[in-house]
């Protein structure tokens, strides 16, 4: 009969050791190197949410339209739609030509004023009864003209710096769910410090944008805005919630596992979901998501999954113990115990981590960025609690125990 193989995961547990140091050294250098991006939720500032059709300009059948009566002359009453005031729509100067506003038939005594294609600019070119002139905003005279609908988030943060003085980051996506030849497009305008003027910056910034892409017709969908402090409360719930899991998993593993050294059990633990926690954290900075509740659902996830791998592991050195004894060493029960639960283990984690893969993929295609924030840290997770569960946890509590045995020993001399 052949014998089982087996690999000695404690002769090589230096090996493991030097790798999770190479890895986290490699990870706090993109850290200082890349930064972190914060979310609003944790720092507090204002988002606002544009959306516009991949074409640029909205047709008249695509923008909602409320009709109201508006005096042409003083015998006659013609109705005309007009935008309501929720769904502002710039409409560019480019836009509109002298052929095509026809001037309304005034009678021969009346007075009122007569509007023609050449009364009507650029800078009149507003959604709504918002009128921007150039004087208003400084720079926006100085603004050239892109007649191309393809919108470039990084020349939109340079207006944004020019017209408002304001940092801030956009970002351009696609919805997959909009209807076709609708408002496809999404773009998110974040800035790092809370707004409290943040329709008038929606104002300033729907002009420079008009300037800039005259084609372009901007919608605003969304205007959310988180005070600093708010921002500080949701870390400091973030930081207890995790701390009471993780207090809690000590005093969980330290009772259950005292016949082979519950403390020392526990603290190894630990130590492994640190190693997978910062190896979450760096697939954040990596990938440049936001730090926000999406990083606290993933901690929280790695936690349980790499702390489950481990307690199996656990379990399995607690019955060989119980089974054998002290006649077998404690590197070779270890080596035993984990070569026993390895199938198990990797084949839950490598479950979990197809399920998360086939949802980032999912979320990759669609266009969900938030759904991809989380799919993505979870799978590197998923994979380093795996391999911390097998190499770090048993083998650190190992050689904490085999330094209290010598240390015993040195005593009884």
């Amino acid at each position: 009969m052949r014998a089982k193989s087996s690999f000695s995961f404690m002769a090589h547990r230096k090996n493991f050791w030097l790798l999770s140091v190479v890895i986290v050294s490699l990870g706090l250098i993109a850290n200082i190197l890349m930064g972190v991006r914060p979310d609003v939720r944790v720092t507090g500032g204002t988002v606002l949410r544009y959306s516009f059709p991949e074409s640029g300009i909205v047709s008249a059948a695509d923008v909602p339209v409320s009709v109201v009566p508006a005096v042409v002359s003083d015998t006659e009453v013609q109705n005309i739609p007009s935008v309501p005031a929720q769904v502002p729509v710039i409409i560019s100067g480019a836009d509109v030509s002298g052929s095509d506003l026809q001037e309304p038939p005034v009678s021969e005594g009346d007075t009122s004023q007569e509007v023609s294609g050449s009364q009507i600019s650029d800078s009149d070119a507003v959604s709504g009864s918002d009128t921007v002139s150039a004087s208003d905003i400084p720079g926006l005279e100085n603004i050239e003209p892109d007649y191309s609908t393809a919108v470039v988030p990084a020349e939109a943060e340079r207006l944004i710096m020019d017209v408002l003085g304001e940092h801030a980051v956009v970002q351009l996506s696609t919805d997959p769910a909009a209807p076709s030849g609708g408002e496809n497009r999404r773009l998110t305008v974040t800035f790092d410090r809370y707004l409290d003027t943040g329709e008038e910056s929606d104002r300033v910034f729907r002009e420079a944008m008009s300037r800039k892409y005259p084609n372009v017709t901007l919608t605003l969908r969304e205007t959310s805005s988180v005070d600093p402090v708010v921002g500080s409360e949701f870390v400091g719930r973030c930081v207890v919630t995790i701390s009471l899991a993780v207090l809690f998993m000590v005093l969980y593993i330290g009772v259950r596992y005292r016949s082979i050294g519950g403390w020392t059990a526990a603290l190894s633990a630990i130590v492994a979901i640190l190693h997978d926690c910062l190896v979450t954290y760096f697939s954040f900075v990596l990938f440049r998501f936001p730090i926000n509740d999406n990083f606290i659902a993933v901690v929280l996830a790695v936690i349980g999954l790499s702390l489950n791998s481990t307690i199996v592991i656990f379990d399995r050195v607690r019955e060989n113990r119980t089974l054998l004894g002290d006649c077998m060493p404690l590197a070779k029960l270890a080596d035993r115990s984990i070569n026993e639960s390895i199938g198990r283990t990797v084949s839950t984690d490598l479950c979990v981590f197809i399920a998360v893969a086939v949802l980032a993929v999912t979320a990759a295609i669609s266009g969900l960025t938030a759904v991809l924030s989380f799919a993505v840290p979870l799978m590197f997770g998923v994979a380093c609690g795996c391999y911390s569960s097998l190499c770090i946890a048993c083998t650190v509590w190992v050689s904490w125990q085999e330094l209290l045995e010598r240390r015993r020993a040195g005593e009884r001399q």
